[in-house]
């Protein structure tokens, strides 16, 4: 499918505005177009049909789909060098379908470093066009200050769609939690704000479904930034607002879920589990469980009887090395150990429960759990008693209440004296 640079601005155009009308006004819609370009009509129908087409690359094997998928032959950057006024200067990353270059613009627009998606050669297939169409769709609507933001698109010289996002110059969240030796509370404190920028993704019927460090940038100034919605998928228009589809070989077997490895419906609670997951590595270094194969059928036994430590318990077997390079030199194995046990080890657990409904239903309330530790409130995720919101009460005014119990003490030694005195 070779296409000029202007009219696949118009494909893609029609694209984004007909997938959004319901079956009627689509058909109309095209009917009218058909009268003036009936072979632009037959190209945005194909991308449409694909776009329905319940067996897509998200829900089957994206290999199988395209058969030159995982071939090298014919990637690099356009001959030319550049996407639309964007001068590609370096390679910053590649993913299944695309090539990420670090850009910067040419026209005196304006100057800025941006990240440049092209889509590989010999990729061009109604598929693969499908999915790129759509994951640009997906980050058009996420407006958000940690998630990257869309900024531009368009058609390379060669025929290659691109769209152009914020260049987010950082390290991998748990990366960045190490170099700067944050304590626990900052750790807990920068992964809040993920959750966050999650919840508002569900909020816009979006999963992200690959949610790993090294989709999660923190920049110079520490703040994180999630990117790569490359396998995200817009949840289903059904009366649950839960639910997505499958996938089972579009995933990073380690922060998978255990309803992504053994093909169940995949929803918010995906993203919940990931988020445990990353959340657990920040605070240890370590994931609760080992993935080694990857062989689908061994991930689906190993998914289906896998046994998920406390972080606490992880944190305690820590030697020396391990909690310097994670910590800094002051850091102490049980005293950290001590630090995550409790409601955190709680949270953690909660999160990476192996039913989905038994997690945390979304992001937001994952947050907010966070939240409530940091300020020494109590949990949900813990069952409610008098005497845990007390424990809860003095440790968050600890402070007052000694000075409380000092008077107390003070007023009881002064009577004690006034009885034994008037004896």
């Amino acid at each position: 499918m070779t296409t000029s640079p202007d009219r696949w601005s118009r494909i893609s155009a029609l694209f984004d505005e007909l997938v959004e009308l319901d079956a009627d006004r689509r058909t109309r819609r095209l009917a009218q177009l058909a009268a003036s370009d009936p072979e632009l009509v037959e190209e945005v129908r194909a991308l449409l049909a694909a776009d329905e087409d319940i067996s897509g690359l998200l829900d089957g094997d994206a290999a199988a789909a395209v058969p030159g998928m995982l071939s090298r032959e014919g990637d690099g950057m356009p001959a030319d060098g550049m996407a639309g006024p964007y001068r590609l200067l370096r390679l910053l990353g590649e993913g299944g379908m695309g090539m990420v270059w670090l850009g910067e613009r040419t026209d005196g627009a304006y100057e800025q470093q941006v990240a440049v998606k092209v889509l590989k050669r010999g990729m061009d297939t109604h598929a693969i066009l499908r999915r790129f169409l759509q994951e640009r769709r997906i980050l058009a609507r996420l407006n958000h200050a940690h998630i990257v933001r869309l900024l531009d698109g368009g058609m390379t010289a060669d025929g290659r769609p691109f769209y152009v996002m914020d260049h987010v110059d950082g390290a991998p969240i748990t990366e960045h939690a190490r170099r700067a030796a944050l304590d626990p509370r900052a750790r807990v404190s920068i992964l809040v704000k993920v959750a966050d920028a999650v919840a508002y993704a569900h909020t816009q019927l979006i999963v992200h479904r690959d949610l790993k460090p090294s989709n999660v940038l923190v920049d110079h100034q520490g703040e994180p930034r999630v990117l790569d919605f490359g396998i995200a998928k817009l949840i289903e228009e059904s009366g649950e607002q839960t639910r997505t589809g499958t996938a089972m070989r579009v995933l990073s077997p380690a922060y998978a879920a255990p309803e992504q490895i053994l093909g169940e419906a995949i929803g918010t609670p995906t993203d919940v589990y990931a988020l445990g997951l990353m959340l657990c590595e920040l605070l240890t270094g370590q994931l609760p469980r080992q993935r080694r194969d990857t062989n689908p059928s061994q991930l689906a036994l190993d998914a289906s009887l896998e046994v998920v430590e406390r972080a606490s318990t992880l944190a305690a077997k820590l030697d020396a090395g391990q909690l310097r390079d994670l910590y800094g030199a002051e850091a102490d194995a049980q005293h950290l150990a001590r630090n995550l046990a409790g409601d955190l080890d709680l949270i953690i657990a909660t999160a990476l429960q192996r039913e989905p409904a038994r997690r945390y239903a979304t992001a937001a309330a994952f947050a907010e759990d966070l939240r409530r530790w940091l300020d020494a409130r109590p949990i949900t995720a813990r069952a409610d008693s008098a005497a845990y919101r007390l424990r809860k009460f003095v440790h968050r005014h600890r402070f007052g209440v000694a000075a409380s119990v000092v008077v107390v003490l003070a007023l009881l030694a002064g009577l004690g004296a006034a009885l034994w005195q008037a004896r």
